[in-house]
């Protein structure tokens, strides 16, 4: 079955939905010291240590120079360290301390409980819908083609 939804009720929807993920990230950072895009990154060098930062950039959709000032502040605290392979001294490499490593755990663990107790009285059809959502939303922003580097501007 499904519904449609006006142009009104659609903005609506998108705005609470902006809302609610804006104040959610605002009382991470307020209260944890970390945005979502600094926790954002050190996953992603956990993900993929064999990533430069020049790649590491590409994954965020940020340029060179913002990462390198967002490398800095993670370095300044400790999270993040810059390397070089040996065969590669003119490439910047990063690494996680173990200090982001416990950042990261203690955000999952964090993030697991806050859904487990937000969706504990969800019926599974509607849990499924929440998922299926969630993974469409992808295709909706065409995040695809933004690995790409796809210009959505141009589109």
């Amino acid at each position: 079955m499904s519904f449609y939804l006006s142009e009104e009720e659609l903005e609506k929807l998108l705005y609470k939905f902006h809302q609610t993920i804006y104040c959610f990230e605002k009382f991470e950072t307020d209260k944890y010291g970390y945005t979502w895009q600094e926790l954002y990154l050190i996953k992603l060098v956990v993900d993929y240590p064999q990533y430069k930062m020049r790649e590491l950039a590409e994954k965020l959709h940020v340029p060179i120079f913002q990462l390198t000032r967002l490398v800095s502040k993670l370095e300044s605290k400790k999270i993040l360290v810059k390397t070089h392979k040996q065969n590669d001294n003119k490439s910047i490499y990063l690494k996680t301390t173990q200090a982001g490593i416990d950042l990261l755990i203690s955000t999952r663990t964090r993030h697991y409980k806050l859904l487990k107790e937000t969706l504990k009285d969800i019926d599974d059809h509607s849990l499924k819908t929440i998922s299926r959502f969630i993974n469409s939303l992808d295709v909706v922003l065409m995040l695809d083609e933004l690995e790409k580097g796809v210009n959505h501007e141009e589109s």
